[in-house]
């Protein structure tokens, strides 16, 4: 019996982590496990090709905050594969000159 197993048994406490495995050390906080929200990516639950919907501003508009930036993946809860066709749909927009590149602050 190794070390790690005789204080496994003294301490008696069911950890969810493994012996002789490499951890960070905030997953050893156990009361504050963080939750990742899990990713719905609305592109591909409505089956929307957005490369094909370029022209319509109010979807380009729903990626875009108030200042013209686009919002970041954690934001809009894209995949990343959704999210890069989304910066390409809102540049292609800027270039034909479909949305603003910058909005004015009222």
């Amino acid at each position: 019996m190794n070390r790690g197993q005789q204080f496994m048994k003294r301490v008696q406490v069911q950890l969810p982590f493994k012996l002789k495995q490499q951890y960070h050390p905030r997953e050893f906080n156990l009361e504050q496990q963080p939750t990742v929200p899990a990713k719905f990516d609305v592109l591909k639950q409505l089956r929307i090709d957005p490369l094909k919907h370029y022209k319509n501003t109010a979807l380009l508009s729903h990626f875009l905050t108030t200042m013209g930036q686009i919002k970041p993946r954690r934001e809009t809860g894209l995949t990343l594969e959704s999210q890069k066709r989304i910066s390409k749909i809102v540049k292609r927009g800027r270039a034909m000159g479909l949305i603003p590149y910058t909005f004015k602050l009222q």
